[in-house]
């Protein structure tokens, strides 16, 4: 079965031929997850605790009984102001439907984000990121959207995200919610 997955992996990612050996696919798959990045094995998303727009402190944990999508943003970013309406449409469609949306508002002042989400009209949770969210989600880099399964594992992260990452996300959240 390992086996089989190290073959799927590597020809969803380098479209190797069906024809090399085992041992070729072995070296290959393994140099591939040594290389390759972030998430290429299960990692628990963390608790996050911080303070909100109001100035309290919390704590966000991944829902069991939702997917959870955390938008790390911040109000002077462009990117992420040119994303965010996109991001509203993604949120209203799939809100109802089981998935949780978290913005993480990283290097802002509460009165920025306040703003930020006041302009935009942006009615999910917020959370201000210390330096201690921030090191739990791994200095990402602005925008960037994490993605947590009802059990809690991180499923995936877009980094500098793009339009056409959101269509992936719009994909990915449609078949996580199927059920």
């Amino acid at each position: 079965m390992k086996n089989l997955c190290l073959l799927f992996l590597l020809s969803l990612h380098q479209n190797i031929s069906f024809a090399k050996s085992l041992d070729e696919v072995h070296l290959s798959a393994r140099s591939y997850l040594e290389t390759s990045g972030y998430v290429h094995s299960w990692h628990p998303f963390p608790t996050l605790t911080g303070t909100s727009l109001d100035g309290k402190k919390m704590e966000l944990t991944v829902s069991e009984t939702k997917v959870s999508v955390y938008i790390v943003t911040a109000s002077w970013c462009i990117k992420c102001q040119n994303l965010t309406d996109y991001l509203k449409e993604i949120s209203n469609k799939f809100s109802p439907i089981n998935t949780d949306f978290v913005y993480v508002f990283a290097h802002d002042t509460a009165q920025d984000a306040l703003g930020f989400v006041k302009y935009y009209g942006i009615k999910n949770k917020t959370i201000l990121a210390g330096s201690d969210i921030l090191k739990e989600l791994h200095n990402p880099p602005l925008p960037t959207i994490l993605i947590a399964d009802r059990n809690g594992w991180l499923l995936t992260r877009f980094e500098r995200t793009s339009r056409e990452d959101l269509d992936k996300l719009q994909t990915l959240l449609q078949d996580l919610t199927v059920y």
